[in-house]
Order: C-alpha cells, then sequence, then structure tokens
C-alpha cells in the first residue's frame, strides 16, 4: 500500500507522464516502474504502472492546464457562476449567457488548436470535438472541472450538459413567468461579451439611476435580488473570459504576424544562403579546372626548362668556339700584315714528314 509519503510521490510522477506527449507516455511510465523497482518501492511501482495512457484530446486538455492555466481557469470560473446561476435565471436570460459560453468555448478550442502545433502534435477537427465536449462538462459540473484542472485526465469527458438541465427546467419557468405579476420585458436584459452602452444604466448593485430595480415587485423582491445577482455574477464571469479570450486571440494574431514576419525573412535569407552556396560551388569548380591547369603546365614545364638548359650549355659552347676562331683569326691577320711589310715570301709549306 502506498502511504502519503509515497503518494504524493506517485502524483508528481503522474504529472511529470501526463505532461509528455500521448506517444511518448508508456515507454517512460513503464521506465519510471522500472526505476521505482530497482529503488525497492515495488507499491509505488505498481501504482505508476496502473496510470493509462492519455487519449490525445484529453493530452490536450491536460496541456491547457499546464500551458494556458489563467484561461482554463477563468473557464471554469464561469461555469461555477453559471451553474450557480442555473436556479434562478429564466430560460430566455440563461440561453443569452449559454451563447456567450459558446463563444468563449469556441476561442478556448481554438487556443487549444494552436497549443497543439506548438508542442508539435498538430490535432483533427474530431480531437477537437472531444476537446470542446470536455470543456463544456467542465463547465457543467464541479467534478468534472477538478479533473480538468487536475491536468490528468486519461480521456475526454462527456458533457453532462448545462442545456441538457435549461430545457428540463423551461417548463418550470414558463409556469412561474405566468404567476409573476410584472411582464418580462421589465426583468434584467443579458449583455453581451463586452458591456453594452445602453440607454439605461445601472449601479454596481444592479439597480437604475434612481435606485429602483426595473424588476418585479415588492412581493417577491427577494427571489428578483437573487435572480439579478446570480445574473450579474455569472454576466461579468462570462465578459471577463470573453474579454481573456478576445485579448489571447489578439495576442495568438499578433504572434502569428510575427511569425509571418519571421518567416519571410527566413525565406529570403534561405534564397541568399541558396545563391551564395550555388556562388561557392561555381568558385570551386574554377578553382579545381585553374589547379588542373596548373599541374598540367607544370607537367609540361619540366622537360621544357631541361630542353632550354641543354640549349643554354651548347650556345654557351658555340660562344667559346666562337671566340677561339676570332682569336686564331686575329693571330692570322696580324702575322699576314707582318709578311707583308717585310715583302717576304712565305715558305712554302713542307711535303715531307
Amino acid at each position: 500500500m502506498v502511504g502519503m509519503e509515497g503518494l504524493s510521490e506517485v502524483l508528481a510522477t503522474a504529472d511529470h507522464l501526463y505532461g509528455l506527449l500521448p506517444e511518448a507516455f508508456t515507454a517512460a511510465r513503464d521506465e519510471q516502474v522500472r526505476t521505482l523497482r530497482r529503488q525497492g518501492s515495488p507499491a509505488r511501482a505498481v501504482a505508476v504502472k496502473d496510470l493509462r495512457r492519455p487519449s490525445v484530446a484529453a493530452w490536450l486538455v491536460n496541456a491547457l492546464v499546464r500551458h494556458r492555466a489563467e484561461e482554463v481557469e477563468q473557464l471554469l470560473l464561469v461555469g461555477r457562476a453559471l451553474r450557480e446561476a442555473q436556479d434562478t435565471l429564466d430560460p430566455e436570460q440563461l440561453r443569452g449567457l449559454n451563447g456567450q459560453r459558446q463563444a468563449v468555448l469556441t476561442a478556448m478550442c481554438r487556443r487549444a488548436r494552436e497549443l497543439a502545433a506548438e508542442l508539435g502534435r498538430p490535432v483533427s477537427d474530431p480531437v477537437i470535438a472531444e476537446v470542446e465536449q470536455t470543456l463544456r462538462a467542465a463547465l457543467a459540473d464541479a467534478g468534472a472541472a477538478s479533473a480538468v484542472r487536475s491536468g490528468r485526465l486519461t480521456t475526454a469527458l462527456k458533457d453532462a450538459g448545462l442545456g441538457d438541465r435549461d430545457r428540463d427546467r423551461e417548463g418550470e419557468h414558463e409556469r412561474r413567468r405566468a404567476r409573476e405579476q410584472e411582464p418580462e420585458r421589465q426583468r434584467v436584459a443579458v449583455p453581451a461579451l463586452r458591456r453594452p452602452t445602453g440607454s439605461v444604466t445601472r449601479n454596481a448593485n444592479g439597480t437604475g439611476p434612481n435606485g429602483s430595480d426595473g424588476g418585479a415587485g415588492d412581493g417577491d423582491a427577494p427571489d428578483a435580488g437573487r435572480r439579478r445577482a446570480a445574473l450579474r455574477e455569472a454576466t461579468l464571469a462570462v465578459t471577463a473570459a470573453g474579454d481573456a479570450a478576445q485579448t489571447a486571440e489578439g495576442a495568438a494574431l499578433a504572434a502569428e504576424q510575427h511569425r509571418d514576419t519571421l518567416l519571410r525573412r527566413a525565406r529570403i535569407a534561405q534564397d541568399r544562403l541558396t545563391a551564395a552556396h550555388a556562388q561557392v560551388a561555381e568558385l570551386e569548380s574554377r578553382l579545381t579546372n585553374a589547379r588542373a591547369a596548373a599541374s598540367t603546365a607544370a607537367a609540361a614545364w619540366a622537360p621544357l626548362h631541361a630542353e632550354a638548359d641543354a640549349a643554354t650549355a651548347r650556345a654557351d659552347a658555340a660562344r667559346g668556339l666562337a671566340h677561339s676562331a676570332r682569336s686564331m683569326l686575329a693571330s692570322a691577320r696580324a702575322h699576314l700584315a707582318d709578311v707583308e711589310r717585310d715583302g717576304a715570301t712565305p715558305p712554302a709549306p713542307s711535303t715531307t714528314g
């Protein structure tokens, strides 16, 4: 059996597991079970093993509780106000509040879809429908609200239905209206999500500018007062939730616009990077070709250089011979001049050895 300390540890483990993506839940849970068994905590291991993988819709509601806590809490407060107003408002007023409740639910479901995409797990329309069903159940039932608030749902909740209760009570309200002496048009109207700027201004206590409540007569004043108080509380709660939803939608729109701007900049940067890579590739190709040409030229240069060296050597030798020949010619000319000057006949060359 798990004690209080062990229970708190199991709950902490459950909080961690139900914060994971559904696809990662089972492997992470089983790893926790093995760890607890190695640590000698078989009771806690059994308790963790009993944790069930959440459906995708349940995971998304749990994610809303973790990542959009203020908005979820505001929605649950709206549900409490609506439940408390059930027994005091007539069908027309309840229908007005229910319409506003649906607007808040729609906004919350839109936020859920955006959150799923942010967490890397986009969801389909049927999943969003189950999320709406679960949130609607939390609006209608305090137990369902507590289950949602825990952040550890394993499956979508069924909507017990404020609307069903409305229809059950509608006949009773009609009978009560028949007994009332004041006409229906004198009852407090249900405002829209944002307070309207009508011709009649009401004080903070729900009375008109002259202190009158504009409602039923003195005979049923306590009952009318309770209805007005419940209506004001439910209306303010729905108004606050509507304002919060509109603020969140505005922030989401601004974030989407900023995201789109960043994506455009990223695409431009990507195009520039692609062009730079292409230019680098072209330059690298040119460099490779230049290196190949240089290698070919170097290979051709070596024999030509050797041949040039040999030609230089031969030219040097020829210049030496030419120099010797010039020297011999100069000597012969000098000797000839001497002979001509002396008038002597040069001896004939000898024919004997």
